[in-house]
């Protein structure tokens, strides 16, 4: 009996300190879709953003292609700080310390010209042998991302109309 009491405490100590420690909400929880395409970020942990402002707002998208677009609707107001998802372990990194690669053969998110962040150089360097691509930092990745922001909106609106065009098809072959 005393052993069975002492176990039941036990578990109570721990769901009392597993309840008192729990985190707050995830970032996929908060920002489950992209905010400006509706992508599902879960899906793209590896690629996914957060834009942090100085009133305690915070912006989920689902890349940098959608980040870039964010800075351009806030261009007064700078986020204050941004994360990343690590393309490796999927988990946020502060965008400005990331290791940023462009380009390469992995195809993008968003982009026809890939960008990808890196908690560590070593990750980002194996990427490169792999992959190909030019290491860099979040300023030129996202100055490429402005720099692509045409031809990639332009591929997407493409791409919509295809996807439109082979509902209507489908719609058609089953009347």
């Amino acid at each position: 009996m005393k052993t069975f009491v002492m176990m039941f405490c036990v578990a109570i100590v721990v769901a009392l300190g597993t309840e008192g420690s729990a985190k707050s909400p995830s970032d996929l929880s908060l920002h489950a879709d992209c905010i400006y395409c509706g992508m599902h970020r879960d899906r793209f942990a590896h690629s996914r953003m957060v834009l942090h402002y100085k009133d305690g707002t915070s912006v989920g998208v689902c890349s940098i292609f959608c980040a870039a677009r964010d800075y351009v609707k806030h261009v007064n107001e700078a986020p204050v700080l941004v994360e990343v998802g690590d393309y490796g372990t999927k988990q946020l990194t502060d965008a400005q310390e990331a290791w940023w690669v462009i380009g390469g053969s992995k195809t993008g998110v968003m982009t026809n010209r890939p960008k990808w962040a890196f908690q560590s150089r070593r990750d980002a360097q194996e990427f490169i042998a792999t992959y190909g691509g030019r290491l860099t930092d979040f300023d030129e990745a996202m100055k490429a991302s402005y720099e692509d922001i045409y031809e990639d909106m332009r591929a997407l609106k493409e791409m919509q109309r295809e996807y439109a065009r082979s509902k209507l098809a489908a719609s058609s072959a089953a009347n």
